[in-house]
């Protein structure tokens, strides 16, 4: 018998992992605003306004951090979010490829944390994001 639950139980392990590059968190759904950046800097420092990123269950995301493009689709994989903006043409030429952001991310004490995988800071950038709606 104890076997049968340990088979279960590692079966239902097996079932539950997902290896779908295109896994969607439940902990980033909603809307979060730049609240305070740490650019090769000891300490967070605030941002005044902020942009924001609105992550739906869907996989797509709105954002006011760029004029030219404001929407697009995200994907969590491990702890990398990719941030794929969907206007044709669209790139800041720092991204690789045109369009597509990889930050790595987690989620902490209520805050999420982005850091650029595109952007080469000597001494690190780290952004940390306040949930503003759910």
């Amino acid at each position: 018998m104890k076997k049968l639950i340990s088979l279960l139980a590692l079966l239902f392990l097996i079932l539950s992992c997902n290896n779908d590059d295109k896994v969607h968190s439940t902990n980033i759904i909603g809307t979060w605003k730049l609240y305070q950046a740490n650019v090769g800097a000891s300490n967070f420092n605030t941002v005044k306004d902020g942009y924001t990123y609105t992550f739906n269950a869907d996989g797509t995301f709105k954002s006011t951090r760029f004029a030219e493009c404001q929407t697009g689709n995200y994907a969590i994989s491990s702890n990398v979010l990719t941030l794929d903006f969907d206007c044709e043409g669209f790139t800041t030429k720092i991204e690789s490829p045109a369009g597509t952001f990889l930050e790595n991310y987690k989620l902490e004490k209520g805050y999420m944390y982005l850091s650029p995988t595109y952007l080469l800071c000597d001494e690190g950038c780290s952004y940390k994001f306040s949930k503003i709606k759910d």
